[in-house]
């Protein structure tokens, strides 16, 4: 920034910004303390930390709590602190909430949840929904105790499997995909490999003719689990090229098709 002193434009346009970029903005706010300026700020910063805490890694949750470190640290912090109370409080819960999330979203707690049963059904369910679920139809769905779902679902919340919410005026709590749950379904669950299948067998009932090798240089190029789970995946498509659909065919849902397919391959 050239400016001599910051203005409330100064925080304008930054909800995507580097940390890094907000961290020096925020120290500088500190030692000028422009009440104005420092309204405008704190906005940002917890709008940031929303938006983070619902989408962000690990890693950018920490950077931002970093960044707002800066602002309650040092010859800043004690700045802010006798010309501002106020904003020093809240910058301070700021930091910790931010630290305190970036702890509780470790990866490494991430393999332990997806060797048991439960976590990956739930990640499922919603990969295969395609859309955050009422805690209530997951419990319904996968017929688990309150206790054992309340359990289930804080532990993938802190390992960024899940996030879980509250609507404005409901009184139900959705879930949906977290950041590390939605690499888990491009991983694993839905991967890209399984996305290139679906296109081909939509290509298939509109009759088009499948090529066999270029069909298995795609799989494989996509992800597919082998090589040889690719080509003889694309030889058995390639056999259906000359077969009409069923009329009664399409019917299932895209999305819980493919999860189908996938948990076919263990009879390749």
């Amino acid at each position: 920034m050239s400016l001599t002193f910051l203005t409330p434009e100064s925080f304008a346009d930054l909800d995507d910004a580097p940390s890094q970029e907000i961290g020096r903005l925020v120290e500088r706010a500190a030692m000028e303390a422009d009440p104005t300026t420092l309204k405008v700020a704190t906005a940002l910063l917890f709008d940031r930390a929303l938006l983070l805490l619902r989408e962000g890694s690990r890693q950018e949750i920490l950077d931002e709590a970093l960044a707002v470190s800066r602002g309650i640290s040092y010859e800043a912090g004690s700045a802010l602190r006798k010309t501002n109370p106020e904003t020093f409080g809240a910058w301070s819960a700021l930091d910790k909430l931010l630290g305190e999330a970036a702890r509780r979203s470790d990866r490494a707690a991430v393999p332990s949840l997806l060797r048991g049963t439960h976590g990956p059904a739930v990640l499922e369910l919603l990969a295969g929904e395609g859309r955050a679920l009422p805690r209530a139809v997951i419990r319904k769905r996968l017929d688990l105790g309150e206790a054992h779902l309340s359990h289930l679902l804080r532990d993938l919340e802190e390992a960024n499997l899940i996030v879980r919410y509250r609507p404005e005026k409901s009184k139900e709590v959705f879930v949906e995909l977290g950041p590390a749950g939605r690499e888990v379904v491009s991983q694993s669950v839905l991967p890209p490999w399984l996305e290139r299948l679906e296109e081909t067998l939509q290509a298939l009932a509109a009759g088009a003719r499948i090529q066999s090798e270029t069909l298995a240089q795609e799989l494989e190029a996509n992800g597919a689990p082998s090589r040889l789970a690719a080509q003889r995946l694309a030889k058995a498509i390639a056999r259906l090229s000359s077969v009409k659909p069923h009329p009664s065919s399409g019917r299932r849902s895209p999305r819980k098709e493919k999860i189908r397919w996938l948990r076919s391959l263990s009879n390749l």
